[in-house]
């Protein structure tokens, strides 16, 4: 029993979609990963929360890092001059991406002048390519009326066999 539940673990853990894949680019002594979720890639038509990992070479993350970002596809903006401020080297995003393609994240990263105890690095341009996915699953709303119909039936059938059981009494 224990070697079956094992074996269902590893098997979910292998399929697991969440951070199975990422990029990372490493610049000034400094580790940039990107992560998206729930998918990863990302799909087109949801919404996708883009995880900023910036970590130095010991592995601790820079205190106070400030992180200004567009986001352009086929050479137009989806989003420019977007700040994000670190207390601990790992913000997050959340972006709607409406279609599927290459996406180009341009990214300039600095510490913070406002803080005295912060890590302090040279301030550098990097680029991450984020490939979105068609989005091919079924919409939500055809499933939520196989559920309903499901319901209906089971219901109907019930009905159907208690009065069956009043009638012949």
């Amino acid at each position: 029993m224990k070697k079956i539940i094992f074996i269902i673990i590893l098997f979910l853990l292998a399929f697991s979609t969440v951070g199975f894949s990422h990029q990372s680019i490493t610049v000034n002594n400094l580790t940039i990963e990107i992560t998206t979720e729930p998918n990863e890639p990302p799909v087109s038509g949801e919404t996708s929360i883009i995880n900023f990992d910036v970590t130095k070479d010991d592995g601790e993350h820079p205190n106070h890092t400030d992180i200004y970002f567009n986001l352009s596809k086929d050479g137009n903006p989806v989003v420019t001059n977007y700040y994000i401020h670190s207390h601990l080297g790992t913000p997050s995003y959340a972006q709607y991406f409406e279609t599927f393609g290459t996406y180009n994240l341009t990214m300039f990263l600095r510490s913070s002048d406002h803080y005295n105890d912060s890590f302090k690095f040279q301030p550098f341009k990097t680029q991450f390519n984020i490939i979105v996915n068609p989005n091919t699953s079924k919409p939500k709303t055809s499933d939520n009326l196989i559920y309903i119909i499901i319901a209906i039936v089971i219901i109907t059938a019930s009905l159907v066999v208690i009065f069956r059981k009043k009638i012949f009494r």
